[in-house]
């Protein structure tokens, strides 16, 4: 901050050479040691503040009292601060001793009686004092503050305080030179020193240390430039603004703390404020009384202190409150509360005193330093509130840095008045009460006065405003409940709560928002501001040094039309700042009209209603308003903001009926009348009263746009009444005068286009007639016996070599060096070329990053600071660029950077070719505007009459069309070889753009309008757009966009009166039908019901005023007119070509006399037919070809059906499935079906009417197809799928698709169809791009098939189907090989240069890692993809038993929770037993837990036995019989269910067989015989039946698992039959035999028991989800069969017999024969049927003559096509 003292800093030097960094270390010494010099005194201050805060006792208010007297006598006067300053911390070092002795000695035993009797104090007394007796941790917690800071204290006195004082020196900034040395010097001799030292020791400081040395140096005082600079601004802004603060603060006590004692601060504040040379006065009462409350506070929380004193016994006279207490205390009244009963600490309690205080201390400090700065000689003190004293009015318009610190200086200078009144506004909408009401009273009665008149009574309004804040305050303080006084309107019953509060009158039971006086204090304080603006503009000499300018008003300078003050912008905008002067100046007008139009259209009133229809009244008038005289002007504009206040005025007013008698009016019927007027209440903490079913939105009342609308209304003025805003009138002037030549120079525009096309066509095709007709005749010249062949297929046939001699001789008569052919049909010439981003990444990986950087050209050579990479170099530049070497990372920077840029080139190019055109008129009429400005400025200064609009052109200007195009592409060259930013010209080129496309805008907002809400009013926009604006010739015309701009107003003002709440449908009940009728009308209430409306209305106005501008704003009949004139212009500037006439257009038939009926159908009718015939057969737009978009648009309406179906099918069937579902199952809805073979039928007819160039059928395909999709989309849909429009997100994407199709259709019918017609849209181009699409266009089944039999069908030709499918297969070679050519010829490779290995690895390693994949793909398929499939349980098992044929024994049925997966636990005791057998190991590691299924089927039979007793006793006597043959089979069949899968069967199905007559299965029969007969009845044993493990895999059978059945054998069984045998009531039951009763324990343990179940666990193979099962279903095999072998067929089908083609693939150059295509398809157009035969003739021949095709595909050699190295150059010089 100041200078700091040479022996302070002085170090010996032979210390400092000790080290090599000493310097440095002395520099970072020297700054910490200034930092506690300075601010340790602060320390100090703030810990005294500390200690007499923690606790409330007598010796801590004393610290306070020296804490305050401290802060007091520094913010009085500065010198006795410090002369006092030494003596009072040894002050505070004495009594800090003290207090320290006197505590601990009153801790000495029986120390603390000789207080009590010795001096006679009470112990509540030394309680308060501070004296209480501690224990040791206490003692210790207690005196470390004290001590603590009395040690930081002896810091300050012995270390820091003669630094201090000097540093504090009120004189220190005069001296220059004496007794200090400032830090930047100090900084500066280090520095010095340094870099001596380092010249001294070159040698031995080297590389990147000492330039890094250096760089530190370098920023070290770049930073401390910079801060000193920034410390300059935030002193000079804090002594601006401290003021402002410190107020502010002030009456936040105040608010926050409601009591007498902080009703001074805002007395003081109401008082002094106003008075602006009182200011410092009001900040020294300020702080002595936060002094006074601060100690009144702590000394009340003492037991000393009586607080009986304070409370009062009203007695009977008692008034009303709340509480149930007898006595009322004062206390609080006052402003003193014990903080114990608060609950708080006594810092809480203080925190916002303490706040003031430290805030007031800010302001003194830097008040005392800029007192201390301006005695600098070399310092001038600056004007009051001027943060830039060098910036003046005229900086202002320098850029845009100088008007940032201009308004810096002077934004409330300028906008002050402005601030005042809407701070009042927001007051107003804030308090919502009574005070609120007065305020816009006086707001109204002076904002509409002039600046003058209202200086004149400021004064008288700063004092009311200060004195209804006393007052204000006064009322939320009220009286003390000590005195007994009952307010007359507490006990009136008519004055109700809200109605007290409205009226802001206080009251005992309840207390008034204090925080809104906050609003009331900034309202003042800003008033109070402008009263100091006020007294600069009464003095003109002070204004004139002031250097803001001067306020005053504008409208005797206009009327007398002075010259404009300041620099025009309007016309060129070179600098940040025109531009944004020219956004606010020309365009704020319509950003005004959007914020009103919300306002207005955003809540529903009666008030806002006005709003919307000023907003229209105004947009009617578009900048044409600006063209009224000012005064004029300014009336209207008056007007509209006094409106604005009245609303406010209004609605503050209503919040009386809002907060106090609403209910009245809603109980007497008048809810209408609240609806109307947006009745609410806003009041802050009023009781909302019940209005029943009377809703009214809570914003529907509310002021914050209200507020809004009046900033902008009141900027918007501000505009007006500025010197800018003539400029702005001039112009528009200027424009208004050339609009004619606008119009004429669009209009020749257009005509040059199609006359250039008819020309180009109609030359292209006498150049072939003539070079066929030499051809011929020189045939028959040299063969007499010549003869043309008079059939068809002779023809066709007939080519020979003759036909492609070349003979300069058969020359091209009239056409000059180069005859135009097909190929230049359809290519812009002027279009730019330039590198694109691939050619650049081509040429880095040819070359390299560097070569592709340094040659890297897109028209320009960019070498300057901005944006450039590398500028125009000289060799020599060259040179030390190569010695400089850059590094890789700086040149993959650049390398990065020419790829960007190369992008945004590209988007320039685009941008300015589509907007050629526009760009030509805007540039001609800037030129022209210029001097009609002259003109007009002229005039006005000669005459006070103005008579610009008498000063026209009155001659054509001479410059021509051919000129201008020149200029143009000139100027656009210029631009890209130029230091232009490009961020500015990519800005120019998309608002360019978009100004020329702005009714494609207009036209996209009619859609989306009728999108968002589908209702009957929003239907006619798109009919409008569809029907007449897209199909005008050659533009919409005034009538289009009036009756646009009409009908959006009307259905607006509609909308917004239905919007009011006491129609019957805008109750809370909620009707989902899509038909319900306020909803189908439009009329329904919504949130959003004019969003869409409000952007569209704006985009109107817009494109009206870009149409005014370039004289488009015609009527039908005038735009004709205008056609005639520029039709006869061109036809005079370029006679030889023909102007307007196509080639095929008929001979104008002169109409015959019509009969009295046609004079009258003629007259209905004329309108529409005058239409009709404009719109096919305008000879004024260019024809084209659109049909390739509108194909696209129909692709994706198919795919729009297919993936959305479930949002255009019936609501009872289709619900929320897709087609996908349907497919699965192998079912196609019928709706479904017939919207495909709809949209099918469409595209085919669309395709038939192109090919056939048939307008008149496509304009009524148009019609019918507009009116269809509108009643089917908003009708009838919405009936069939039950659902508005508006939310059905697939419909909205499919109409609008479908409306871009409208679109593109009414663009083909508006300028016709093309002569020359390619089959395929794919081929206009010869890019990667359009190669890639051709080729998959190819791959596509038979669309190729398809397209071409639709060509021939609708196109006249004399080929038959089989010649033209042929002639379709050469055009598609033919165009492949031109691709591939353009593609070689923009991406060049050198010679004798091997393949990089990055593009090896690339593309051979890609192909490689393919071809492997491919092979190997089923054995990895199935074993890495078991990862992804999922487990397959059983899910049903049946088991049965029979014997031999008879009846079966057992049948049983598994379900639910008789199959189970295996626990973890359970499989891991199946690994453990087979852990040894590493096979049967290997075989369960395969699987999991949840692969592995326990199947338990139940012993008991699920049926009886049902065998007859005759068969029964033939199988007990097969089973008792002892013989071997034949043999007696025992089957047991078990079938397992799973879920159906494609590679794995449903249902496997087991039987397990045993043969009961072998000898060890004896007594198994005679034991089940004797059961049948009932003979026993003990159960049969049945050992080794069926296997207990089995693997579910692909087979239609289990597998037993044999590895793990081998181990424990085959399981047994027991039988046993049940039941009485008499009759059919028998049945078995089977029990399995197994270890411990458990089916885990395998192992053998004792004997086996009887388990009432027969167990099967199975080992489950998994299945492929549902997306790999096709893939999983065919098997290893089947995948290598199918797949493996088929793609390696094809693979090698692909590369071998190559040989065979290459004569027709290896083509050099293709042109001439694409241009026989081309030419073939040309006079096919143009029916001549026999040049199409000769042309198709020489085709057929040039591929049966390998001769002939090999000279007519002879390359060119390309030179300097390609971008070498450097190095590479140098070798070739």
């Amino acid at each position: 901050m100041g200078p700091s003292i040479t022996l302070l800093f002085a170090v010996p030097k032979d210390l400092q050479k000790t080290t090599y960094d000493s310097k440095t270390m002395v520099f970072l010494g020297h700054f910490l040691w200034v930092l506690l010099c300075k601010y340790w005194i602060v320390f100090c201050t703030f810990m005294m503040a500390f200690i007499s805060l923690q606790e409330v006792h007598i010796y801590k208010i004393i610290y306070m009292v020296l804490f305050l007297t401290f802060v007091l006598i520094f913010q009085l006067n500065f010198r006795v601060w410090r002369a006092i300053n030494y003596a009072f911390w040894w002050l505070v070092i004495i009594y800090s001793m003290i207090v320290l002795m006197i505590i601990y000695t009153f801790q000495f035993e029986e120390f603390n009686k000789y207080w009590t009797s010795k001096i006679n104090i009470s112990d509540k007394v030394l309680e308060d004092i501070g004296l209480v007796k501690y224990d040791t941790a206490g003692l210790f917690l207690n005196l470390l503050s004290p001590t603590g800071f009395l040690v930081i204290v002896i810091l300050q006195v012995r270390y820091f305080h003669q630094p201090f004082m000097k540093l504090s020196d009120p004189e220190r900034f005069r001296r220059k030179d004496g007794e200090g040395i400032n830090e930047e010097s100090h900084l500066n001799m280090i520095t010095e020193d340094e870099e001596e030292e380092e010249g001294d020791g070159a040698n031995q400081v080297e590389g990147k240390d000492g330039m890094r040395r250096k760089f530190l140096k370098k920023m070290l005082l770049y930073v401390k430039h910079h801060w000193q600079c920034f410390t300059v601004f935030m002193w000079r802004v804090g002594e601006i603004h401290i003021f402002k603060v410190v107020m502010f603060i002030v009456l936040i006590t105040a608010v926050y703390e409601v009591s007498a004692l902080t009703a001074v601060y805002v007395l003081l504040i109401a008082i002094v404020l106003p008075i602006i040379h009182l200011r410092l006065l009001l900040s020294h009462l300020a702080m002595l009384w936060t002094a006074v409350i601060i100690l009144a506070k702590m000394i009340f929380q003492l037991r000393l202190v009586d607080t009986k004193i304070w409370k009062t016994d009203c007695g009977d006279h008692g008034i009303n409150t709340t509480s149930n207490q007898t006595f009322e205390n004062d206390a609080v009244w006052f402003g003193l509360e014990k903080v114990d009963e608060k609950g708080v600490s006594i810092s809480e309690y203080l925190d916002l005193y303490l706040y003031v205080l430290v805030l007031i201390g800010v302001e003194s400090i830097i008040r005392y330093h800029q007192k201390q700065y301006y005695r600098n000689p070399d310092i001038e003190k600056p004007q009051k509130g001027i943060i830039f004293p060098d910036i003046t009015r005229a900086d202002a318009d320098v850029d845009l840095m100088q008007c940032c610190k201009f308004f810096a200086n002077y934004f409330f200078y300028k906008f002050g008045l402005e601030c005042c009144w809407i701070m009042s506004a927001i007051t107003a909408t804030v308090r919502c009460d009574a005070i609120a009401l007065i305020y816009l009273v006086m707001v109204a009665a002076l904002i509409m006065a002039s600046r003058k008149t209202v200086a004149r009574v400021w004064p008288i309004y700063r004092i009311v405003l200060a004195a209804l804040l006393a007052i204000q305050f006064l009322i939320l303080l009220g009286f003390p409940l000590g005195a007994c006084i009952e307010y007359p309107w507490a006990s009136d019953s008519n004055f109700k709560e809200n109605l007290q509060q409205w009226l802001f009158l206080p009251n005992y039971e309840y207390t008034l928002h204090s925080k809104i006086l906050i609003a009331d204090f900034l309202q003042l304080l800003l008033v109070c501001l402008q009263a100091s603006v006020f007294s600069i503009e009464s003095n003109p000499e002070v204004m004139l040094n002031y250097g803001g300018g001067d306020n005053k008003d504008i409208l005797e300078d206009v009327e007398a039309n002075t010259p404009i003050p300041c620099e025009d912008f309007t016309i060129h905008q070179k600098k940040a700042i025109e531009v944004i002067k020219f956004l606010i100046f020309e365009h704020m007008f319509w950003v005004t009209m959007a914020i009103i139009f919300i306002t207005g259209a955003t809540r529903i009133n009666i008030f806002s209603l006005f709003y919307v229809i000023a907003v229209f009244c105004f947009m009617w008038f578009g900048k044409e308003f600006f063209l009224k005289p000012l005064r004029s002007l300014l009336s209207m504009w008056n007007l509209l903001t006094g409106y604005c206040i009245f609303v406010l005025l209004c609605k503050v007013a209503l919040q009386l009926v809002g907060c106090v008698y609403v209910g009245d009016l809603v109980h007497h019927g008048q809810c209408w009348l609240v609806q109307l007027f947006g009745v609410n209440c806003m009041l802050y903490a009023a009781s909302q009263l019940s209005t029943g079913e009377c809703f009214v939105e809570k914003d529907d009342s509310g002021m914050a746009w209200d507020v809004v609308c009046l900033v902008f209304l009141l900027l918007q003025r501000r505009i007006y009444s500025s010197h800018y805003f003539r400029h702005v009138v001039d112009t528009i002037q200027a424009q208004n005068c050339l609009v004619s030549k606008g119009a004429e120079l669009i209009n020749r525009i257009m005509i040059r286009e199609v006359s250039r096309q008819n020309a180009l066509e109609k030359k292209v095709l006498v150049n072939i007639k003539q070079q066929m007709k030499a051809l011929k005749k020189k045939q028959a010249s040299l063969k007499k016996d010549f003869k043309e062949p008079e059939e068809h297929f002779q023809a066709i046939r007939a080519g020979d070599y003759y036909l492609f001699e070349d003979d300069e001789s058969i020359g091209k008569p009239g056409f000059g060096a180069k005859a135009p052919t097909t190929l230049d049909i359809g290519v812009d010439e002027k279009e730019a070329e330039g590198t694109n981003p691939l050619q650049v990444i081509h040429t880095a990986h040819d070359q390299d990053m560097e070569t592709a950087v340094s040659s890297y050209d897109s028209g320009q050579q960019q070498g300057a600071k901005s944006d450039s990479v590398h500028g125009e170099e000289t060799d020599e530049t060259v040179e030390e660029k190569d010695a400089q070497s850059p590094s890789k990372l700086h040149i993959f920077f650049n390398f990065l950077c020419v790829i960007w840029y190369s992008i945004i080139d590209g988007i320039i190019r685009t941008c300015n070719r589509l907007s050629r055109n526009y760009r030509l008129v805007a540039r001609k009429l800037s030129l022209d505007l210029v001097q009609e400005k002259n003109k007009i400025v002229t005039s006005k200064v000669q005459s006070s009459q103005p008579s610009a609009l008498d000063v026209t052109t009155e001659s054509r200007d001479s410059v021509l069309l051919d000129d201008l195009e020149k200029l143009d592409d000139e100027e656009i060259a210029a631009q890209f070889a130029s230091n232009k930013d490009r961020t500015t010209r990519l800005v120019m080129a998309i608002g360019l753009l978009l100004s020329s496309q702005s009714e494609m805008l207009c036209y996209f907002l009619m859609i989306l309008d009728q999108m968002v809400y589908g209702s009957l009013l929003s239907l006619p926009l798109p009919l409008m757009v569809f029907l007449w604006g897209m199909l005008s010739v050659p533009r919409p015309s005034k009538t289009f966009w009036v009756t646009v701009i009409t009908y959006i107003e009307a259905i607006v003002v509609c909308k917004y009166l239905f919007q009011f709440g006491f129609f019957p449908w805008n109750n809370d009940i909620i009707n989902k039908s899509p038909f319900y009728p306020p909803r189908i009308i439009g009329i329904e209430k919504k949130s959003y019901y004019a969003n869409v409306d409000i952007a569209l209305l704006l985009a109107l106005f817009l494109h009206r005023s870009i149409l005014r501008k370039y004289g488009l704003w015609r009527d039908s009949a005038d735009i004709s007119a205008d056609m005639e004139i520029a039709q006869r212009c061109e036809g005079e500037e370029n006679p030889e070509e023909p102007t307007g006439s196509r080639i095929d257009l008929d001979e104008e038939v002169q109409p015959e006399e019509p009969s009295k009926l046609g004079q009258g159908l003629s007259y209905v009718l004329g309108p529409f037919t005058k239409f009709f015939k404009q719109v096919t057969e305008s000879s004024y737009n260019a024809t084209t070809d659109v049909y390739a978009p509108m194909f696209f648009c129909d692709f994706i309406l198919f795919l729009v059906l297919v993936f959305g179906f479930s949002s255009f099918g019936p609501a009872a069937t289709t619900g929320d499935g897709d087609v996908a579902t349907y497919i699965q199952d192998n079912k196609i809805p019928i709706p479904f079906l017939v919207m495909l073979i709809l949209q099918f039928i469409f595209i085919v007819i669309d395709r038939g009417l192109f090919l056939r160039k048939n307008v008149l059928g496509k304009f009524i395909f148009q019609l019918c197809l507009v009116i269809g999709i509108h009643l089917w989309m908003f009708f009838l849909l919405p009936l069939i799928t039950e659902r508005s429009f508006f939310t059905n997100r697939a419909a909205q994407l499919w109409y609008f698709i479908k409306c871009i199709y409208f679109g593109l259709s009414a663009y083909q019918i508006r300028c016709g169809y093309p002569t020359r017609i390619l089959g395929n849209f794919l081929t206009k181009s010869y890019g990667i791009l359009n190669m890639i699409l051709f080729k998959g266009f190819l791959a596509i089944p038979f669309l190729l098939e398809l397209r071409a039999l639709m060509d021939w069908m609708w196109t006249d030709s004399t080929l038959a189907i089989s010649n033209w499918l042929q002639m379709e297969d050469i055009y598609a070679n033919i165009f492949v090989l031109k691709c591939w050519r353009e593609i070689e010829k923009a991406y060049p490779q050198e010679r004798s240069i091997k393949k990089s290995p990055v593009i090896k690895y690339i593309s051979g390693g890609l192909l490689l890692c393919v071809i492997i994949f491919i092979i190997w793909f089923p054995l990895v398929f199935f074993s890495f993809f078991n990862a992804v499939f999922v487990s397959n349980p059983p899910v049903e098992a049946r088991l049965s038993i029979s014997i031999g044929g008879y009846q079966p024994l057992f049948s049983t049925t598994a379900l639910g929770d008789d199959i189970r997966i295996l626990t973890d636990a359970e499989f891991n005791l199946i690994k453990s037993f087979y852990s040894k057998d590493r096979n049967a190991f290997s075989l369960i590691s395969g699987y999991s837990a949840s692969d592995v299924t326990l199947i338990e089927f139940d012993g008991n039979a699920l049926a009886i036995w049902g065998i007859n007793p005759r068969s029964k006793q033939n199988l007990a006597a097969d089973l008792a019989k002892d013989i071997q043959n034949p043999p007696l089979i025992i089957t047991m069949e078990v079938k397992i269910m799973r879920a159906p899968d494609q590679a794995l069967p449903a249902e496997l199905t087991n039987f397990y067989r045993l043969d009961l007559r072998k000898p060890e299965y004896k007594s198994v029969r005679h034991k089940m015989a004797a059961l049948i007969m009932q003979t026993s009845n003990d159960s049969v044993e049945i050992d080794r039946l069926f296997p207990r493990f089995m693997r579910l895999g692909s087979q239609s059978q289990a597998l037993i698992l044999d590895q793990l059945v081998k181990a424990i054998g085959l399981s047994n069984i027991t039988m046993r039959l049940e039941g009485s045998g008499k009759g059919l009531n028998e049945w078995w039951n089977i029990k399995e035999l197994l270890y411990d009763d458990s089916v885990f324990h395998l192992r053998p343990t004792g004997s086996r028991k009887e388990f009432p179940k027969a167990s099967l666990i199975t080992f489950n193979d998994k299945k492929a989800p549902e997306s790999l099962s096709f893939l999983s279903g065919y098997g290893i095999i089947g995948l290598y069969i199918s797949f493996v072998v088929l793609i390696g067929r094809l693979l090698r089908l692909s590369t071998t017999n190559q040989y065979l083609t290459i004569i027709f693939r290896e083509l050099p150059d293709v042109n001439k024969v694409l241009q026989l295509c081309l030419d073939l398809y040309l006079v096919r157009e143009m029916k001549e049927f026999h040049l199409e035969e000769d042309l198709y003739a020489m085709i057929i021949f040039l591929y049966r003559s390998p001769e002939t095709m090999v000279k007519e595909t002879r390359q060119t050699v390309r030179i300097g096509n390609l971008k070498k190295k450097k190095e590479d150059k140098k070798k070739d010089d």
